[in-house]
């Protein structure tokens, strides 16, 4: 076999361009590839994914050129959603003939009538996962002012090894172009823009999914109590559903604030109760000391067992770190 260092300078050149050929050969046929599936996964797609591969498929159909983040995170939505309607398979090495940043070129015409492309002064583009914006220098520093106003907001200053542009995170994409009106804006960019709102509906999505989760679960819960038993006004009833819900939604408690002598003891006691019970825990009671037997009669009466400590801060229980347990806190305005 011949060794490397016997080969000659056109045996170097031909190894060279057979390389490159094979990979500009890989190159288009996965870009064909994923071409192919975008074209395919289209009617299928679910409503908060259509508009980010609209605008994919809107620059294939116009052969604008795709950066390697937009084509990544299409493949990654193609192959974990869609595999069930589509047969597609990726690496990310197939993602890396994509280019990483596109440089806005702009077409002029020129006085005697002919077309030239020069890159703008003022514009913005996708860059090392963030959002770029470039231009001038301003001596009166409002152009710095607006960059100082949209958050996370960073210089990359040509002394430290960058390029002199301003840097924004990839969320504030749409931020960033709405300010600058007058600044050319790479596709690259819009893309992106496309691509959040598609994250951002995707997250409403799943908060209303766990909303309704939860609603269904407290309903379950609260339609299986038995509160008849106690013979309790309306206005407590109500109280103790709310309180039950609370804990459902993950809030951190919540406060009962009716007039004296309306049964604010008893909605308390029921609800940390019932709760106590579907998660085996302790029940706590924090009050006044001048109240501690009215909470022993009132729980007595129940029939719920609790510990019932003082407000003195001395006297309130360290929290046991290896059991559930539930606070009432009495007169918790004091």
């Amino acid at each position: 076999m011949m060794g490397m260092s016997s080969l000659s300078d056109l045996d170097l050149q031909k190894l060279k361009l057979e390389v490159s050929l094979e990979i500009d050969r890989r190159s288009l046929q996965f870009s064909s590839y994923f071409e192919n599936a975008v074209r395919s996964v289209i009617p299928f797609l679910d409503a908060e994914d259509l508009s980010f591969f609209q605008w994919l498929l809107n620059c294939i159909n116009s052969k604008k050129q795709l950066i390697s983040y937009h084509v990544l995170a299409a493949c990654k939505i193609l192959s974990s959603r869609y595999s069930e309607k589509i047969d597609f398979n990726y690496s990310e090495n197939d993602v890396k003939v994509y280019p990483k940043k596109i440089v806005p070129v702009q077409r002029n015409l020129s006085d005697d009538g002919l077309f030239i492309e020069q890159i703008p002064p003022k514009y913005i583009c996708l860059v090392d996962g963030e959002v770029g914006v470039y231009a001038p220098y301003d001596s009166s520093g409002r152009l710095q002012i607006l960059f100082k106003n949209i958050p996370g907001y960073r210089f990359y200053a040509k002394k430290n090894g960058g390029d002199n542009s301003w840097r924004f995170p990839l969320e504030r994409a749409k931020s960033v172009v709405s300010s600058f009106p007058s600044f050319f804006v790479e596709n690259s960019v819009y893309g992106h823009i496309e691509l959040n709102n598609l994250f951002e509906a995707r997250v409403r999505k799943l908060k209303l999914q766990e909303y309704a989760r939860k609603s269904n679960k407290a309903h379950t819960f609260i339609s299986n109590l038995d509160l008849k038993k106690y013979n309790l006004f309306f206005h407590q009833e109500e109280g103790i559903h709310w309180l039950i819900s609370n804990y459902f939604f993950s809030y951190k408690g919540g406060i009962i604030a009716d007039e004296m002598g309306l049964g604010k003891t008893w909605t308390a006691a029921i609800a940390a109760d019932n709760i106590c019970r579907e998660n085996n825990a302790l029940l706590y009671v924090v009050c006044p000391a001048s109240l501690i037997g009215n909470w022993q009669k009132e729980l007595e009466k129940l029939g719920i067992k609790a510990e019932i400590f003082s407000d003195h801060f001395q006297k309130i229980p360290t929290p046991n770190r290896n059991s559930k347990y539930f606070v009432i806190f009495d007169e918790a305005h004091r």
